[in-house]
C-alpha cells in the first residue's frame, strides 16, 4: 500500500511539475503575445493617425478649393453685374438724349436701314413722336408709313415685307453689347 502511496505521490508530483511548466509556458506565451499585440496596436494607431492626418489635409484642401471657387463665382457675378450696368447706362443715355438729337439719330438710322414702302413703328414712350418722324426728309423721300404706339423701349422698328429691323434702344444696346462686351470687359478688369 505504501507502494501505491509512493506511486500516487510521484504522479501528483509529476502533475504538479507539468502544471507548473505549463503555467510558466502559458505565462511566457501570454507575455510574448501581449508584447506583439502592443506593437501591432501601436503600429495600427500610428497608421490610423497618419490616415486621419491625411484625411484632414484632404478635407482642408477641398474646403480651400471650394472657398476659392465661391470667391471666383462671387467675383464673376459682380463683374457681370458691372458689365450689365454699363449697358443699362448706355440705354439710359440713349433714352435721355434731347428730342432734336434723337430726331437726327433716328433719321440717320432710317437712311441707313429703310427702303421704299417700309413702315416705321415708333415706340409709345419715344421723345420723338410719330408726327415728327413723318416730317423727316428720309421718311418723305422713301415714302414710308409711320405709326406710333410700339410696345418696346425707346426708338423704332422698321417693318418691311421681308423682315423687321429692330432699332429700339434695347435692340441697339444688345447689338452694341455683342460687338463690344469683350473689349469693355478687358478695359474694366484687366
Amino acid at each position: 500500500m505504501e507502494e501505491k502511496k509512493d506511486i500516487c505521490a510521484a504522479i501528483i508530483a509529476d502533475a504538479d511539475k507539468y502544471a507548473a511548466e505549463a503555467t510558466k509556458s502559458a505565462e511566457e506565451y501570454a507575455k510574448t503575445k501581449a508584447a506583439e499585440t502592443e506593437k501591432e496596436v501601436s503600429a495600427y494607431a500610428v497608421t490610423q493617425a497618419e490616415l486621419a492626418e491625411k484625411g484632414a489635409a484632404d478635407i482642408a484642401a477641398k474646403n480651400a478649393a471650394a472657398e476659392r471657387m465661391e470667391r471666383k463665382k462671387i467675383l464673376l457675378a459682380a463683374k457681370a453685374e458691372l458689365i450689365d450696368e454699363v449697358y443699362k447706362k448706355l440705354e439710359a443715355r440713349l433714352d435721355g438724349m434731347s428730342e432734336a438729337d434723337l430726331a437726327v439719330f433716328g433719321e440717320k438710322l432710317i437712311e441707313k436701314y429703310a427702303a421704299k414702302g417700309d413702315e416705321i413703328i415708333v415706340s409709345e414712350n419715344s421723345q420723338v413722336k410719330a408726327e415728327k418722324f413723318t416730317e423727316m426728309n428720309a421718311v418723305k423721300n422713301l415714302g414710308l408709313k409711320v405709326s406710333g404706339g410700339g410696345k418696346f423701349s425707346g426708338g423704332f422698328i422698321i417693318r418691311s415685307a421681308a423682315f423687321d429691323t429692330d432699332l429700339s434702344f434695347a435692340a441697339i444696346v444688345r447689338s452694341v453689347r455683342e460687338d463690344t462686351e469683350a473689349e469693355v470687359s478687358a478695359k474694366l478688369f484687366d
